[in-house]
């Protein structure tokens, strides 16, 4: 602070009066850093919002994503974290009693399979990934459940198809 001399005809005390002249000296500064101030504030409001519309992978319309088919729909999370458990559900449409659901290379690279419900019948691997086979009753719908954590973070694109449809293809967005 510079040494400066209290002006006599101020009403206020002597240190006050120094204070002001330090706010008038520094109001450039104080300016841009109110101006600062005010985007961090709204980046914090964006963030919020980003969170409660789903898009940080817990609830909201944008954290799932569902595909419908002839052969039944899967529901998928589209954003999600590292480690967190989730579920994947696949309906079968009402069909035949053997049903199959095909899970990409991609896509047994990018989750780890805890549990499925109810468990296949029996499974097939091959270079292109794993062919889950399930018995249903002949003409009733079937859910199957996948819970499934994320092996790491980043973008992952996955395949899942049911029976012999056309293999449908998710982007995944993984959070740390």
């Amino acid at each position: 602070m510079k040494n400066r001399t209290p002006s006599s005809d101020s009403p206020l005390p002597d240190d006050v009066s120094w204070r002001c002249d330090d706010l008038k000296q520094h109001r450039g500064l104080q300016e841009k850093f109110w101006r600062l101030q005010r985007w961090a504030w709204c980046l914090f409001a964006i963030v919020i919002i980003a969170a409660l519309a789903g898009l940080t992978g817990a609830g909201g319309s944008f954290a799932r994503t569902q595909d419908d088919f002839s052969a039944g729909s899967i529901d998928l999370p589209s954003i999600t974290r590292v480690s967190a458990s989730d579920d994947i559900r696949i309906k079968f449409a009402a069909g035949r009693n053997q049903r199959q659901l095909h899970l990409s290379t991609a896509f047994l690279n990018a989750w780890q399979i805890d549990t499925i419900q109810p468990s296949p019948d029996r499974a097939l691997a091959d270079e292109n990934g794993a062919t889950l086979f399930f018995s249903t009753r002949q003409g009733q719908p079937a859910d199957v459940h996948l819970f499934v954590r994320a092996r790491e973070f980043g973008i992952f694109k996955t395949g899942i198809a049911i029976d012999t449809e056309e293999r449908i293809a998710h982007n995944v967005i993984v959070l740390p």
